[in-house]
């Protein structure tokens, strides 16, 4: 056996004398309970004999073997020591503020029991048993603020008389410095018109805590001109909203060389359908100590130089230039329609269509009928050929389309006379015909004359001129 079995065995000896109990020494007379190691949760056991003083316990586990004493003046004298059963020697002892604020070592009421009924919770706990009521906690209801009242979130407040807690909800507490209630919005001024823009409050502004400059000068009264400074208006020193007065403006700046006031015209006229014009001219009308400017501007506000001015509106190149305006032919009835003109037109230019004149765009309905009924002329002719197309009858036909068609409108003559030097050609026309083959052409005779009265008919009306019956087909 070596040395250190040897000692490992003698230290099992010495901790069994140790722990070994000796009747009348040191069992506990009334022991209740056994005390739990703090350290290690195993149970002791009494260590010598206990006093009115003290009892000294030890743990039994050989690992920890932690010593434990405990004194009797720590717990109420109405009791014995639970663990050594001698009488302990203190004062009672409360869980401070839990119910039910009785002795937890004996059972005793609290002392000061009968004065619990008149604490209130915004007094002091009882300094005995920490008893307190609870608060009366009742659910506050969010508030919107408007522009001139708070308004709070949600939140609980105690109803019990003269209590003035509160708290975000029942057992939570608010930090240091923060609250549910909420401070007015104040009106919103962004309109820039003196009226809150916030929705339903349209509170005016009274301006009655004076004027101020705009450090942005937003609001324009007047632009900086070749003599004088812009001037801005000030605004409301609460809303912001511009003074729109006289009275309450800045002078921002220096006047502006370039900048002119269009004043007095002193050149300018109108162009006519046949005449030039001129654009008007102005003279600036700003002075400084009684002197004028004498810079002259277009409508446009542009600055003209001297050399402009004289040569304005001369000709085509010269500046402020105005060109002929033409004539106005949009009723197209041969009247210029232009205010103040009344000038007619000379149809001198040719005609489009043979009907429509090429400067205006009148219509004749003179030339127009004159070309219906020499195309209607030159079709019965045609039924001639239709209904004999003997050699002679067509070269017949060939010839007096030929004469027709070198027939044209002459405007020297009013629409009877050119009617009657078509119906001229068609009777000469016919009369040889008719001599040719006499008894074939007298039903084509009949239509020819029978379509000219039904266009002197059309034309005319019952008006039929009188002409019309010295034709040879009458």
């Amino acid at each position: 056996m070596n040395k250190r079995s040897v000692f490992s065995i003698l230290a099992v000896l010495t901790l069994a004398v140790a722990l070994l109990v000796v009747p009348g020494i040191n069992e506990p007379a009334h022991a209740s309970e056994t005390p739990i190691c703090p350290y290690c949760e195993s149970e002791m056991t009494m260590v010598g004999t206990a006093t009115n003083d003290r009892c000294t316990w030890k743990c039994t586990s050989f690992e920890c073997m932690k010593i434990l004493t405990i004194s009797h003046s720590d717990y109420c004298s109405q009791s014995n020591c639970r663990y050594c059963g001698k009488p302990c020697t203190g004062d009672h002892r409360f869980s401070w503020g839990l119910a039910p604020y009785t002795c937890i070592d004996c059972g005793a009421a609290c002392p000061n029991a009968a004065l619990h009924a008149g604490i209130k919770c915004t007094d002091e706990p009882c300094t005995i048993c920490g008893y307190w009521p609870n608060h009366n906690w009742q659910y506050q209801e969010p508030v919107t603020p408007t522009c001139t009242t708070g308004g709070n979130v949600a939140y609980y407040k105690c109803t019990n008389e003269g209590c003035t807690e509160i708290v975000p909800k029942p057992g939570a507490a608010y930090d240091p410095g923060e609250t549910p209630f909420l401070k007015p919005l104040k009106h919103d001024w962004s309109n820039g018109n003196g009226v809150c823009k916030r929705p339903g409050c349209g509170y005016q502004c009274p301006h009655d805590q004076g004027w101020k400059p705009d450090r942005l000068n937003r609001y324009l009264k007047s632009s900086a001109t070749c003599k004088h400074p812009a001037t801005y208006y000030m605004i409301c020193s609460v809303c912001g909203a511009p003074s729109n007065s006289d009275e309450y403006t800045i002078v921002v700046g220096f006047p502006d060389p370039d900048c002119h006031v269009r004043g007095k015209q002193i050149a300018g006229a109108n162009a006519t359908c046949t005449a030039s014009g001129k654009k008007p001219l102005y003279e600036c009308s700003e002075t400084d100590d009684s002197r004028q400017c004498d810079a002259v501007m277009d409508e446009d506000g542009v600055t003209i130089s001297a050399a402009e001015k004289s040569d304005w509106g001369k000709t085509p190149q010269s500046k402020g230039y105005i060109a002929p305006l033409g004539h106005d032919w949009r009723n197209k009835d041969g009247v210029c329609a232009r205010a103040g003109c009344g000038s007619k037109c000379p149809h001198d230019q040719g005609w489009k269509d043979d009907d429509t004149c090429k400067i205006c765009g009148a219509f004749n309905p003179d030339i127009a009928a004159f070309n219906a009924y020499k195309a209607e002329l030159a079709q019965k002719m045609e039924g001639m050929r239709h209904d004999d197309d003997s050699a002679d009858v067509s070269s017949y036909i060939t010839s007096f389309a030929d004469d027709l068609k070198s027939c044209t409108y002459d405007r020297s003559l009013d629409l009877r006379e050119n009617i009657f030097d078509l119906d001229t050609i068609m009777s000469d026309h016919v009369n040889t015909l008719e001599t040719q083959r006499a008894g074939e052409v007298g039903a084509h005779k009949d239509a020819a004359k029978k379509a000219l009265d039904s266009y002197l008919e059309t034309r005319y009306g019952d008006d039929v001129p009188a002409f019309a019956s010295s034709y040879v087909l009458a």
